[in-house]
């Protein structure tokens, strides 16, 4: 539409007089419009933002100039203006399987995520074989926590396109959240063949490697990792590996490193704790010093972030002096 529109100007982007009609509202309009189109071309984004908006005001329904804004507003990262724009191009033209996806993402992108679902399903309604929406509805269905009713549109979407990456991968995260762990890992290796460049991808397979008790494996994707991503994540990722293992030593050093990085993962400080707190226990509990370094690091956690439950129990636990005679 936008190339159309600068076919269209024929070089000429002189504006109507001011309009008093509404068919010369709509002719401003489009006059707007063309040279917004223009200026997105020429990549001036506010001279764009502003006819956009101007074209719009002499007239609300024009869906080629409420299609372009939504996406200006979507590339600056405001998606709250976005999904507004995309909600009146759904209204003016609701049989357009794409208004209803990309109405669909920026609630995605909104964390609002039944409204994602109901609009991901209007978009597989209009057109069934949509991998995008087959594929995002499957994992907003998973985050709402009904992986079962995700599971079908995933595994649609990489029906559909069985060399995308991004289908393969995402139909693993839900097989993941349903426990086939098995045939999880089949998908997260096959989404690496197709691109060995998806860390967040190698991230989950370590993640199910795990799940499968098979840590050995998990700690081998961690330290390989780590010579192209030396982050605190990673460092606390391959540090409950390692204490799953029964490493503790090394599961400790993990962690330490994972809090050098970020002081501020309470996730590290977690693990830290959980791991000193098993190298107290392995002495008969008799290392004092270890009890309230793991209770420090759990403090510290529940300070960064109070809503754990699990941990919160174990504070109480280990802080209870009965324990301690």
């Amino acid at each position: 539409m936008v190339a159309m529109a600068a076919m269209l100007a024929g070089g000429c982007q002189q504006l109507p007089p001011e309009p008093t009609t509404p068919a010369e509202h709509n002719e401003r309009a489009a006059h707007l419009y063309v040279d917004a189109a223009i200026a997105y071309q020429e990549g001036d984004r506010d001279r764009a933002l502003a006819a956009l908006q101007n074209a719009l005001s002499d007239n609300p329904d024009l869906i080629m100039a409420r299609f372009l804004l939504a996406g200006l507003y979507r590339d600056k990262g405001n998606f709250d203006a976005a999904a507004e724009n995309y909600k009146k191009v759904v209204e003016l033209d609701p049989y357009s399987y794409t208004n209803h996806y990309n109405l669909g993402l920026m609630y995605h992108l909104l964390a609002k995520l039944q409204e994602a679902a109901n609009s991901y399903l209007e978009a597989v309604h209009l057109n069934p074989v949509d991998p995008k929406s087959n594929m995002n509805l499957g994992l907003v269905y998973t985050a709402l926590g009904q992986p079962d009713k995700g599971l079908p549109y995933a595994q649609k979407a990489v029906e559909v396109e069985p060399r995308s990456a991004d289908a393969q991968a995402n139909l693993a995260v839900v097989l993941d959240s349903l426990s086939l762990f098995p045939e999880a890992e089949r998908h997260y290796r096959t989404a690496l063949e197709l691109d060995s460049n998806r860390t967040e991808t190698v991230i989950n397979l370590a993640g199910n490697m795990v799940s499968q008790k098979r840590y050995k494996d998990a700690i081998a994707i961690y330290e390989q990792l780590l010579r192209t991503r030396d982050d605190s994540m990673v460092r606390q990722r391959l540090g409950y590996a390692l204490l799953a293992a029964g490493r503790m030593d090394d599961a400790v050093r993990a962690f330490e490193a994972a809090l050098k990085q970020n002081p501020k993962n309470y996730q590290a400080h977690n693990g830290l704790g959980d791991a000193i707190i098993q190298q107290y226990r392995a002495g008969a509990m008799l290392d004092e010093k270890k009890r309230s370094a793991a209770v420090a690091h759990w403090k510290a956690s529940l300070e960064i972030y109070p809503e754990q439950a699990r941990v919160q129990a174990m504070l109480k636990e280990y802080t209870d002096k009965s324990l301690f005679p």
